[in-house]
């Protein structure tokens, strides 16, 4: 159980993770949505800001885990994997463009379906969480790195 100042500690913790978090998202929804409207990038990066947006309200939303690692290695590399891609800065300059469009709309709908069949239980670092059969888990245990 914890004390009450442990109790506050975490959440002061989570509030201020949480505003951290959504003022890099809108710098990352800003830049983009820009890109976008001014023709810079193709409008398929569009499944990009949805991959991300997505991440980000079931970061927020998620479920407490049964059980959290506590260690700092897997905290550091969990946290740097789910948010770097939110300090990416469009260019408009790509190798072979139309195969990556390709590529991101496939890769970005798997991620989506990942994302939406893990719901509440999504979380960034390492836990002890429900085990998930339904969706694209029914056919494959890990459909986010595929």
């Amino acid at each position: 159980m914890l004390s009450f100042k442990s109790f506050v500690q975490h959440k002061l913790y989570n509030l201020l993770s949480t505003i951290v978090l959504v003022l890099l998202y809108l710098s990352f929804l800003f830049n983009h949505v820009v890109s976008i409207r001014d023709g810079e990038i193709s409008k398929v990066v569009i499944i990009f800001i949805a991959m991300e947006s997505l991440v980000i309200y079931l970061v927020v939303t998620r479920k407490d885990p049964i059980l959290r690692s506590h260690s700092s290695i897997h905290t550091f590399a969990a946290i740097s994997a789910t948010f770097l891609p939110l300090l990416f800065i469009p260019s408009g300059k790509m190798l072979l463009e139309n195969l990556g469009n390709i590529l991101m709309l496939i890769g970005g709908i798997l991620a989506l379906l990942s994302y939406l069949s893990l719901n509440k239980s999504f979380g960034v670092t390492p836990a002890i969480r429900e085990i998930k059969i339904n969706g694209l888990y029914k056919f494959i245990r890990h459909p986010m790195y595929l």
